[in-house]
């Protein structure tokens, strides 16, 4: 059995072999879902944003603008607690 090619496609990608953090799939529409993975790259916290099957058009991408961004924010904030720059009991 092969892999999505979304899959192969992260696996191949630059930060392949890094330790993930972090993961997530969100269906954005039935015709788009994006891949949500942090990884630690020795205290630099990258995310990578993986659109299966594709990447959306300018237009889709700004329909889908508000819910990625709320899908993204518990990313931006385990980024910041693992960097120190936020502390776990602060709000």
């Amino acid at each position: 059995m092969t892999r999505a090619k979304s899959v192969r496609r992260q696996m191949k990608g630059p930060y392949a072999g890094l330790p993930i953090l972090k993961k997530k799939r969100v269906r954005m529409s039935p015709k788009y879902a994006v891949n949500i993975t942090l990884y630690d790259a020795d205290r630099v916290y990258p995310i990578s944003c993986v659109w299966d099957p594709k990447l959306p058009s300018a237009l889709e991408m700004e329909m889908f603008h508000d819910r990625l961004q709320e899908e993204l924010a518990p990313f931006f904030e385990t980024a910041g607690l693992h960097s120190g720059l936020l502390l776990g009991g602060a709000t």
